[in-house]
């Protein structure tokens, strides 16, 4: 079982690609949450992109359980995003400057939900994550205390979580592409809509 992720820019739905190492996007229509139940997966591309996140986009408090990804760079901007209360903060490594600011990020926030793109390896701007190999960087932000993950496969399939690991954390995984195969132990698996 899947649930919906979704992209949006500027007010507009987004659909998303990744190749070459970037993501490309084509703006849709007006943006528009989907009915339903699950869980559902929420990217904000003009924060992804630029680290200029626009939460008014989204519906204060949501009725179901959002994840939403607003891209940040710098450790402070979780706040922003929590105060926003569009749903559960994915803070992604992606984007973000290095262990100093994810430490600055956890002073702010706890029981955060940390993103980790995956390619055939960690894709993250910041050589503190993506010189560690997956299991690695999961190893190290669990001995940090952090124990939600959601890991954005972009390419191959990645390797399968040690049960060591599966056992002190919840998992969950988001796909770009349906044929993608997803480790055994997830709590839920978003594909794009």
């Amino acid at each position: 079982m899947s649930w919906p992720w979704i992209a949006y820019n500027n007010g507009k739905s987004a659909t998303l690609d990744f190749s070459e190492n970037r993501f490309d996007f084509k703006h849709g229509e007006t943006f528009i949450i989907p009915e339903g139940d699950d869980p559902l997966l929420i990217w904000d591309m003009r924060g992804i992109i630029k680290n200029r996140p626009d939460p008014s986009t989204l519906p204060l408090n949501p009725k179901r359980t959002v994840f939403v990804d607003s891209g940040s760079f710098y450790g402070e901007d979780i706040i922003d995003c929590i105060m926003a209360d569009r749903g559960e903060v994915i803070l992604s490594l992606r984007n973000l400057n290095g262990f100093d600011e994810l430490s600055i990020a956890l002073d702010f926030a706890e029981n955060l939900i940390i993103g980790i793109d995956y390619t055939d390896s960690v894709y993250a701007k910041n050589k503190d994550f993506s010189n560690m190999s997956l299991i690695d960087l999961i190893n190290r932000l669990q001995n940090m205390n952090i124990n939600r993950f959601l890991i954005t496969i972009l390419g191959s399939n990645p390797p399968s979580l040690p049960n060591l690991i599966l056992d002190n954390s919840d998992f969950y995984f988001a796909k770009i592409d349906k044929n993608i195969t997803v480790p055994y132990g997830s709590k839920g698996v978003f594909e794009l809509v």
